[in-house]
């Protein structure tokens, strides 16, 4: 794997290379404008933006990556799979001054119920609250979907529901806000095939309830979803496996309410 590094001064875009951990920076970015390059998405205002070239950045905006339109390249926020206080990974925020970025880490996680290893990015709702998921740990052992709120000038950090599976079975990819404020997401290997799923959780009364939407086989329906999930106007979801298939490289699925 390779450490992606986006310089962004007027139009110019140059990239840098250096050995990291797999997926170890997923970064949500509060900005204006967007491109893409090599496959990454990366926002930027090419007025205002400077983006350290330590870190991968995988969002953009009215993406799956993403729920809102936020300010013009004030705050990153994301999260590294390993690393931290206890070396189970960490969320991030970089905040951006006149003389450069600041990282602040928001959470370090523990390894044990608050989960461990999030590959998964996060993501803002409107009101600036970040989700995620974490990879492995939790009271069911396959990954915790977790919130941080901002609250008087710190976070607080919470697990909206656990994952049952075994370690690394979880989230790999961001999740996906509908308007309703229900999350979506997919799970590597877990599932009753142990070949992954999709799945909805819907808040009610301050907890959150799990629905299958589907699980993988194995077979012609593909298997490890490493796949953000994407909605179309009539609420279909769209997304990815990277095993599977009639050609055993993986299919394009689509789930239909």
């Amino acid at each position: 794997m390779h450490r992606w590094g986006i310089l962004i001064r007027g139009y110019i875009v140059r990239r840098y290379v250096a050995v990291i951990k797999p997926a170890a920076e997923h970064v949500a970015l509060r900005s204006k404008c967007s491109i893409r390059l090599a496959g990454f998405y990366v926002e930027t205002n090419p007025l205002c933006i400077l983006i350290s070239w330590a870190y991968k950045i995988e969002v953009a905006n009215s993406s799956p990556f993403t729920t809102q339109r936020p300010r013009c390249g004030t705050e990153l926020y994301g999260s590294t799979s390993a690393g931290g206080s206890y070396g189970s990974g960490t969320v991030f925020q970089l905040k951006r001054s006149k003389s450069g970025w600041t990282e602040n880490i928001l959470y370090n996680f523990q390894g044990g119920n608050d989960g461990n290893v999030p590959y998964a990015g996060v993501i803002l709702d409107h009101s600036g609250n970040l989700y995620g998921g974490a990879t492995g740990g939790g009271t069911g052992g396959g990954g915790t979907i977790f919130e941080l709120t901002p609250s008087s000038g710190g976070w607080t950090f919470s697990v909206l529901y656990n994952l049952a599976g075994s370690p690394v079975s979880g989230p790999f990819r961001n999740l996906k806000m509908d308007a309703s404020g229900n999350l979506y997401g997919t799970t590597h290997c877990d599932g009753a095939y142990s070949d992954g799923t999709v799945y909805k959780l819907t808040p009610s009364g301050g907890t959150w309830t799990y629905t299958s939407l589907y699980v993988f086989t194995g077979g012609a329906d593909g298997y490890y979803s490493f796949s953000n999930l994407v909605f179309d106007k009539q609420g279909n979801l769209y997304g990815t496996t990277i095993y599977g298939g009639t050609n055993v490289y993986g299919v394009a699925f689509k789930i239909t309410p």
